[in-house]
Formats: C-alpha cells, sequence, structure tokens
C-alpha cells in the first residue's frame, strides 16, 4: 500500500519485483485479491496484454491518510504511467529519483493554488525530478513521449517552459527519429535555450545496466556515469585530465555534454 501511495498506479509484474521477488506468483495473486477484496487496493483499468493493474483501495486511502490519488479512464493513460513508474524505478536502481514528484501532485497543487479555468492552463510535466550536482539542487521535468505532439504543440510547450524556473526538460522518447523531430521543433523557437533540452529512449534506458543520455544538438549519446549526481550509484570519478573534464562555474551548473568535474 505504501509502495501504491508512493507510485500511485503499480501493474501486477511491478508489485512482484517490489515486493514478491522470492514468493511464487500464484501466491502473490492471491494477496493481491485478497487486499482488493477488503477494499485495501483496486484493481484498476487492465493493460492491453491483460495485466491488472492496481491502486490504493478506499480503506488503503484511510489508512495512510490519502487525500489524492490517480484516476484512470483507459488502457492508454494507465500504460502511459505504469510505464512512466518503470522509469522512476529505474532512476532509483542507480540512487537517484528519490525528490520525484508525479504529475497528479503536481495538478493537484495547481488546483489548489490556482482558480479551476487558470489550473486546467497551467504546463504539468509528468514528473519532476529534483537532482544535486555539486551541492546545488538541479531542476528537471519528466516528459515520457508515447505520441508526438504537433508542431504548435510543441512550440506552445517551449514558451512555457522558456518560463518557468527549470534546469532541464528530459524527454524519453520512442526513438531518435523523436528526439531528432522535437530538437529541430524546440531550435526554431526564438529565445529557448537547446542546453534545456535532455533526451533518453525510453527501451534503451530501462534496458541498459548503464543508460545513455542525447543532446537536442548532439548526434551522439553519452553514459548517465558522466554525469556527477551527488547521489548516483553508477557515477565514476576515473576521469584523468585527457578526458576533457569540464570545470563548472558555482554559479551556473548545468547538464552538460562534457563529463562534470567537482573541480570548481
Amino acid at each position: 500500500m505504501e509502495s501504491l501511495k508512493k507510485y500511485g498506479v503499480l501493474s501486477t509484474p511491478q508489485v512482484i519485483r517490489l515486493h514478491f521477488q522470492s514468493i511464487a506468483k500464484t501466491t502473490a495473486l492471491r494477496r493481491l485479491r485478497a487486499l482488493a477484496h477488503g477494499t485495501f487496493i483496486r484493481r484498476s483499468v487492465p493493460l492491453d496484454e491483460g495485466t491488472s493493474t492496481w491502486t490504493l483501495g478506499l480503506k488503503g486511502k484511510r489508512l495512510l491518510a490519502v487525500e489524492e490519488s490517480m484516476q484512470f479512464s483507459n488502457r492508454n493513460t494507465i500504460y502511459h504511467d505504469v510505464l512512466l513508474n518503470d522509469v522512476r524505478m529505474k532512476f532509483e536502481s542507480m540512487g537517484l529519483g528519490s525528490d520525484w514528484t508525479p504529475e497528479y501532485h503536481l495538478k493537484s497543487h495547481a488546483f489548489k493554488n490556482y482558480k479551476y479555468r487558470h489550473a486546467k492552463e497551467q504546463l504539468i510535466p509528468d514528473g519532476l525530478l529534483v537532482e544535486p550536482i555539486k551541492g546545488k539542487d538541479i531542476k528537471m521535468a519528466i516528459e515520457l513521449e508515447l505520441t508526438r505532439k504537433s508542431e504548435l504543440r510543441y512550440k506552445n510547450i517551449f514558451h512555457e517552459y522558456r518560463s518557468i524556473n527549470l534546469d532541464h526538460v528530459w524527454y524519453f522518447v520512442k526513438s531518435i527519429r523523436d528526439k531528432e523531430a522535437i530538437s529541430k521543433i524546440a531550435k526554431s523557437c526564438f529565445n529557448f535555450d537547446l542546453k534545456m533540452l535532455l533526451f533518453s529512449t525510453i527501451s534503451d534506458f530501462l534496458k541498459d545496466e548503464i543508460p545513455q543520455i542525447y543532446f537536442a544538438d548532439k548526434q551522439e549519446p553519452m553514459p548517465l556515469t558522466r554525469i556527477q549526481f551527488d547521489h548516483s550509484m553508477i557515477y565514476s570519478p576515473a576521469h584523468s585530465s585527457d578526458h576533457g573534464v569540464s570545470r563548472l562555474e558555482d554559479q551556473e551548473i548545468e547538464i552538460m555534454e562534457e563529463p562534470m568535474s567537482l573541480i570548481s
């Protein structure tokens, strides 16, 4: 139930991966059904392949004092959020992602602090990730892009992101072609800083032991190990001086295409 409170929704394989790795699948399913029967959790919209998904039930919300929860009406929406939680868990496996705010929390905050019409017009990313680099908090909007938007829609998004206090927008895309298309649109947007944009392909990010990251204006990726996230468990500082380690000013910290250094 704590995991459902944290992630909002989990598929059966995700639940088993988190809590039942050493237990037979039939036993895990029986326990899930028992919790659902007691309304501590509830079975939500199934995925296309028939896999069940789970959210907190009425008693679970009361027990954990949950005021807001995810709501689903179709399989496309729930597939997006289940996959996004896979991305989030990948970050956590690398020692990152402890400061992650999901979309439904951001929406709840918007509707509490703005009038309904204005709240609906707010640009809300799929998640907000804050990670310290050299002791400075770097704010990154996370966007899981399963379907490419229209050029006009991207231009409006980049226009809004330009005025928000963010360091980066990290797109998780299905293919490099999506990365190139989005980068081209961003480049055509007046006053939008391309350095804000980061990209990863979803499938490679999830399966690779050391994920790759792309920059909007670069063709070749670089391994995530070359970014010195303070809490990363995969970073290796074995960069000699001839590897082009960049020096970062304390006042201006950004994720760059060169490996980051603690040397100021």
